[in-house]
């Protein structure tokens, strides 16, 4: 339930749904979206089926389209061999502090996160390491630029320029 209602659904989800909406219908970043969210439910139908039995094997057959098929009859998948940037972690940090940010510059007028950008510090480089695009969506921002001389992140006000292409 908490990795379904705090990780997925209100991080990556959030940070996504604008890709599956706004992104060309073949372009490789909405393509690879695709590919991740079906391996997740993939994954979730699998593991669940034992606590879950019949909603796991409903799940399962609804997104393969094999309506002869049952989940209990497969094996958990194995461990992919993928391994995670040690950055995503420095990002979802600086992700909590760039909310904050966001949160606090509603003083400021920026109502819509879409009308801000935001600048995160970068002492390290990690944050160089990731797609500033990437960063953008896990804030939600129309834009992220990294600066190694900060301490704070910084919010901009972007609302005398063109909204980006998600808004």
């Amino acid at each position: 339930y908490n990795f379904c209602n705090d990780t997925l659904s209100s991080v990556y989800l959030a940070a996504v749904k604008d890709r599956l909406y706004c992104d060309e219908v073949d372009s490789p970043r909405r393509r690879r979206t695709q590919t991740a969210l079906y391996r997740i439910a993939d994954q979730l139908s699998r593991l669940l089926a034992p606590i879950l039995c019949h909603t796991a094997d409903e799940a399962y057959r609804s997104l393969t389209g094999d309506d002869e098929g049952c989940v209990h009859l497969l094996e958990v998948l194995p461990k992919s061999g993928v391994r995670v940037s040690e950055a995503w972690s420095v990002a979802t940090d600086a992700r909590d502090a760039g909310l904050l940010a966001l949160e606090a510059s509603k003083a400021q007028g920026i109502e819509n996160p879409l009308d801000a950008g935001v600048t995160l510090p970068d002492a390290k480089g990690v944050l160089a390491q990731l797609d500033t695009t990437d960063l953008a969506d896990l804030l939600g921002v129309s834009e992220v630029t990294l600066d190694a001389s900060i301490e704070k992140p910084a919010v901009h006000d972007l609302r005398d320029r063109p909204r980006c292409e998600r808004s």
